[in-house]
């Protein structure tokens, strides 16, 4: 004797919604440009992401159930893109200007803005007074603070680099501005002079200012009327989870992979660099 038509019916509607169950499991994560700020070497050469940068957009990915495409860009050219709605943009610090086109994501963590200065012209560093008459090399396009903004040209002069960090160094070891600002994710300036001195001594000797002159969240940055921003909210719920479980700073814990060794010693840095 056939089973009543009634169940019958739930066991057809049981197995439509298992098959529903498993097409969504089944369905690929959206993909989404991530726009991030190229770095060159001094021979105008794109360099490779860094390691982690490159693993907590991944981590962040995975959490997300997103798939990022990485596309470098000029740091100007990253940000206009994303002001279009052309892709994510990864490392916004939160300014008046910037809130006003994008909406941000919650931090993904915190840099340091370093001062860096040829070795032996270290000075006491307490706010921005003490950069009285120097000239700053910062990378073009980078922004830090309104009350930065507003001193630049007045308390101390500014000199927009390219995103080669080498040949910033060699601006500095020529004696063509004073101080380096760098942003990093090291929050210990002896770990960041070790670094410098170990990636970039065939440059010259590096000194960091003890105190870095911004620390500031960086978050993710999406054009507030492109459709991509609809993923916002699932961003932010995967760097919450991400952050609950240490993850992120585990990540920023863990020591970086071993540099490239300079091929040769050039006060210039006419050098090419090997794999280590």
């Amino acid at each position: 004797m056939g089973l009543p038509l009634i169940y019958r019916l739930f066991a057809c509607l049981g197995s439509f919604l298992l098959i529903g169950a498993a097409m969504a499991n089944s369905v690929e994560p959206a993909r989404l440009t991530i726009l991030i700020a190229e770095r060159m070497t001094a021979a105008g050469q794109p360099k490779p992401v860094d390691e982690r940068r490159a693993e907590a957009i991944r981590l962040l990915g995975d959490e997300a159930r997103l798939q990022f495409d990485i596309k470098a860009y000029p740091w100007r050219r990253a940000q206009r893109m994303a002001e279009l709605g052309q892709g994510l943009l990864w490392g916004v610090s939160r300014t008046t200007k910037r809130e006003a086109a994008m909406l941000l994501s919650r931090p993904i963590w915190d840099t340091h803005v370093w001062m860096v200065v040829r070795s032996g012209e270290a000075f006491s560093y307490h706010g921005l007074a003490d950069l009285r008459g120097k000239t700053l090399s910062i990378m073009r396009g980078a922004q830090y603070g309104g009350e930065f903004e507003e001193q630049r040209g007045k308390l101390f002069k500014v000199e927009e680099e390219s995103p080669s960090l080498e040949s910033r160094l060699t601006m500095l070891v020529l004696k063509r501005v004073d101080v380096v600002l760098l942003a990093d994710t090291r929050q210990d300036p002896h770990d960041m002079e070790q670094h410098l001195n170990l990636r970039y001594g065939h440059l010259g000797r590096w000194q960091i200012i003890n105190r870095p002159m911004v620390k500031d969240p960086i978050h993710i940055g999406v054009a507030r009327n492109a459709p991509i921003s609809h993923y916002l909210g699932r961003i932010n719920t995967a760097l919450d989870r991400l952050h609950q479980r240490g993850t992120l700073a585990a990540l920023m814990a863990k020591p970086p992979s071993k540099p490239p060794t300079p091929a040769c010693a050039d006060y210039l840095g006419r050098c090419t660099i090997s794999p280590a």
